[in-house]
């Protein structure tokens, strides 16, 4: 795609804008962003730093994932507990989910404890689901 009508009408601080909040935009369109900065004469040296450093804090925030909630994970172990297929879902999440990084990379959602947690979860979801199931068709 074209974008270079949008971009030559745009400032040299909306272009940066746009630069360094790459992430936010199609790689195409900050490619020509950035060949348009070029041929104004723009220096992006602290701009590029900036960008690799802003990438690095967020692929190390991404590898750590985040602690999931409390009350899901005790609702969850509840419905777990009871057979229910609800916590076998809930465990799976939790132990399973993934999200893209901003380079394409694929990070868990959440933390190592919570991860744990959901397979815990899942584990006695399927197993207490398999009790009840043998014992009303028995």
């Amino acid at each position: 795609m074209n974008f270079q009508e949008h971009i030559i009408n745009k400032s040299n601080k909306d272009l940066i804008e746009i630069y360094v909040n790459a992430d936010n935009y199609q790689p195409e369109f900050v490619n020509q962003v950035y060949e348009e900065l070029t041929k104004r004469g723009v220096s992006l040296d602290q701009y590029i730093a900036e960008n690799e450093a802003k990438s690095h804090t967020l692929n190390l925030l991404l590898e750590q994932g985040r602690k999931g909630n409390e009350v899901y994970l005790i609702l969850g172990f509840n419905s777990a507990f009871l057979g229910g297929v609800i916590g076998i879902i809930a465990g799976y999440t939790f132990g399973q989910s993934k999200q893209d990084g901003p380079s394409g990379e694929r990070f868990y959602t959440f933390d190592k404890q919570t991860r744990d947690k959901g397979r815990i979860m899942m584990t006695i979801g399927v197993f207490v689901f398999l009790i009840i199931m043998t014992w009303k068709f028995s």
